[in-house]
């Protein structure tokens, strides 16, 4: 058995991407994959785990960005991503997008938002930064 240690809660994006891929991995592999969520402390307790896992290849992390800076923002957070994993993938880019409360969005966002709706060419690419 494989395990991928996600570091949130089940249905969140990081857990669906996690479970679409042992799907895959258990078809391809005939070996099954499970998902481990590990939610909390912002990363740590998933990673803590991966870490006091045997470097045998059945054990697996999906980790965002901030898996990188929470070792400089918490003395909890006892890794290093470079030292303590290797990256085989990179499975997504998540957008981060900017909001404010209302009903209006921003204009320039708007403009962008309507283009990448009509233009599939754009809309398959990753969002450009909205000015404001």
């Amino acid at each position: 058995m494989v395990r991928i240690v996600v570091p949130s809660i089940a249905g969140s994006a990081p857990d669906i991407i996690a479970r679409q891929v042992a799907e895959r991995l258990t078809a391809a592999w005939k070996q099954q994959v499970i998902v481990e969520n590990r939610p909390g402390g912002n990363g740590i307790v998933a990673m803590s785990a991966l870490r006091q896992s045997a470097p045998d290849g059945y054990t697996l992390g999906l980790f965002h960005a901030a898996a990188v800076i929470t070792p400089m923002m918490y003395k909890e957070a006892k890794f290093d991503i470079q030292r303590d994993t290797e990256v085989a993938a990179t499975l997504a880019y998540t957008p981060m997008p900017i909001s404010r409360p209302g009903t209006r969005a921003l204009p320039m966002c708007s403009r962008q938002a309507r283009r990448a709706r009509t233009t599939s060419r754009l809309a398959a690419r990753p969002a450009a930064p909205c000015r404001i």
